[in-house]
């Protein structure tokens, strides 16, 4: 007998709602408690490496921004490379809200992402906490006079080049890889009229964020490459050590 499969438009938890009929029938509670388990554990060892210490790191970062904008409900932008990543690999599910989370691949990967975030502003008619990194920012400068009007809070990892380059299994030739530069965007945000800080710690940056900007507002947070790359080496192989079972 042939089955035929009615399509129609859904939104995430409806469509995971709708899985439920396809699970295999042995995929009982100890199956379902197993990967529970494990979900626990990791989120244990991030929540070590990053919320033990008042210090900025790129994945306390975004887990801060996600807290704070799911106690809000405010919109998030996602840049690309690292950002991104780091929202999907280290975020801790806080609520059982859903809060809208965007994200906007240009044809080189990190352009046009602050066009998107004035775009997505108006559009949501609402305040909007938006992340990227510096090269994304960048190469995106002369789109800030268009935040103007809208309480977008932009936040830029500036860890002084392509991070993201690091992860890469090859020897990674610094100057033409990661394009290192030694600039910040103090000037860039004076020149356009946009409210600037740059943030020293993660309470710094729960302050900042937990105020409701009255116009743009540009959160700059410094890292540094190398370390970005050691402290995911460490979850990772902590992550690889944890005594798990699957049933």
């Amino acid at each position: 007998m042939l089955k035929f499969l009615v399509m129609k438009p859904a939104g995430i938890p409806e469509f995971c709602e709708s899985l439920k009929s396809f699970a295999p029938p042995l995929a009982g509670e100890s199956w379902f408690g197993s990967w529970r388990q494990a979900d626990a554990a990791v989120a244990a060892v991030i929540e070590v490496e990053t919320d033990r210490r008042d210090v900025i790191s790129e994945p306390a970062i975004l887990r801060t921004l996600a807290q704070v904008a799911t106690e809000n409900a405010c919109p998030m932008f996602l840049g690309n490379s690292m950002p991104i990543r780091d929202f999907d690999s280290c975020v801790a599910a806080v609520s059982q809200d859903v809060v809208p989370v965007f994200a906007n691949r240009g044809a080189s990967g990190i352009d046009g992402n602050i066009a998107t975030v004035a775009g997505l502003a108006l559009g949501c008619n609402s305040p909007v906490f938006a992340v990227m990194g510096d090269l994304a920012a960048l190469h995106d400068l002369n789109s800030l006079p268009l935040l103007h009007g809208s309480p977008v809070t932009l936040v830029i990892i500036n860890n002084g080049g392509g991070g993201i380059f690091r992860f890469l299994p090859i020897d990674v030739e610094e100057r033409l890889l990661e394009t290192p530069h030694a600039w910040e965007f103090r000037g860039a945000a004076q020149q356009f009229g946009i409210e600037y800080h740059q943030v020293a710690s993660l309470s710094d940056l729960r302050s900042f964020l937990a105020e409701r900007p009255a116009g743009p507002r540009i959160l700059e947070c410094r890292t540094d490459r190398t370390e970005n790359h050691a402290l995911h080496l460490r979850i990772a192989e902590a992550c690889r050590a944890l005594p798990l079972s699957w049933d």
